[in-house]
C-alpha cells in the first residue's frame, strides 16, 4: 500500500484510477488495489456446480461418435426461449448436461447416461392436490429405486420431521407413478398474499409415489407457496413439463 501527499491544488481526492483505488487518509492520499470478494454459494448452488463439474468430466470421455450421436438427439429437441418466446434447438453438449446433472439431482450416485435417449417421455397418468396439515400424519415416503431395480425398499426411511416454527405441505397423488418414474415437487414461495406467482419454481423434492402411500408430506418454513409438480425419468434424466397444483398459505407448527 503507497501513500502521497496532496498538494496545495488538490486536497480531497477519492476514486479508481487505473484498477487503483485512491483514498484520502489521515496521513495523506493512500493507493490501493480494489477489495476482492469471494462469492458465497448456498448449499443448492455448490451441489448443482458439483453435478455439473461431473457431468462435464464424463462428457470429456466421449468419443467422435458418442458426441456425434448427442449432436443428433439435440437436433430433434425443440425449447422455448423465455425471453423471446421463440424456439431454438440446444447443442449435443447441452442436452448431455440437461439430462445428465438431472439424473443426479434425482439420485447423487446414479450413472450419467453416456447415450442419448432412444424414447421420449411423456410422463405418468397421474394428479396431485396439495393442502396443509398441522402435524405429520401421513405416510412416511419411500426411496428411489435404484436404476434396474422394480420396485423400492419395504423399509421406508422416516418421515421428515419438522423444525420448530416450521409447517408441513402434505402432496396427495390420484395414483402410483409408472416403473422408472418419479415425481418432482417444485415451490415458488410469494413474498405476501397479493403477490402473483411469476413462475420461478424451485426443486424441493423427489418422491416416487407407490400403491398405498400416495401422500407425500414436506416440511416448509411459514409462508405462502405455490406448489407445482413434473415427471422425471430417473435413468435417462428426461423430464416433462410443470404442472401447477395449486396455492397455499403455511403457518408455523
Amino acid at each position: 500500500m503507497a501513500k502521497g501527499a496532496p498538494g496545495a491544488l488538490v486536497s480531497d481526492v477519492a476514486g479508481q484510477v487505473g484498477g487503483i483505488v485512491v483514498v484520502n487518509g489521515a496521513g495523506g492520499l493512500v493507493f490501493r488495489r480494489p477489495p476482492r470478494f469471494r462469492r458465497v454459494l448456498a448449499p443448492t448452488q455448490r451441489a448443482a456446480a458439483e453435478r455439473m463439474r461431473q457431468v462435464s468430466a464424463v462428457w470429456q470421455e466421449l468419443g467422435h461418435d458418442g458426441a456425434r450421436a448427442w449432436d443428433d438427439y439435440a437436433a430433434t429437441v425443440v425449447r422455448l426461449n423465455r425471453l423471446t418466446g421463440g424456439e431454438y434447438r440446444p447443442s449435443g453438449f447441452n442436452a448431455f448436461c440437461a439430462l445428465g446433472t438431472k439424473v443426479l439431482q434425482v439420485d447423487p450416485t446414479a450413472e450419467v447416461p453416456v447415450a442419448p435417449p432412444s424414447s421420449e417421455f411423456t410422463g405418468d397418468p397421474v394428479t396431485f392436490t396439495v393442502s396443509v396439515a398441522e402435524a405429520l400424519s401421513t405416510p412416511p415416503p419411500y426411496p428411489l429405486p435404484k436404476p434396474g431395480s422394480s420396485g423400492s425398499s419395504s423399509t421406508p426411511p422416516p418421515c421428515p420431521l419438522p423444525k420448530p416454527g416450521e409447517g408441513v405441505l402434505v402432496v396427495q397423488a390420484s395414483g402410483p407413478n409408472l416403473p422408472g418414474s418419479v415425481t418432482e415437487i417444485l415451490l415458488e414461495r410469494l413474498p405476501n398474499v397479493r403477490r402473483k406467482p411469476t413462475g420461478r419454481f424451485a426443486s424441493a423434492a423427489f418422491h416416487r409415489f407407490e400403491p398405498g402411500a400416495l401422500s407425500y408430506t414436506l416440511p416448509v418454513e411459514p409462508g405462502v407457496y405455490v406448489v407445482a409438480t413434473r415427471f422425471v425419468r430417473a435413468a435417462t434424466g428426461q423430464q416433462t413439463g410443470v404442472l401447477v397444483v395449486g396455492r397455499v398459505s403455511v403457518a408455523s407448527g
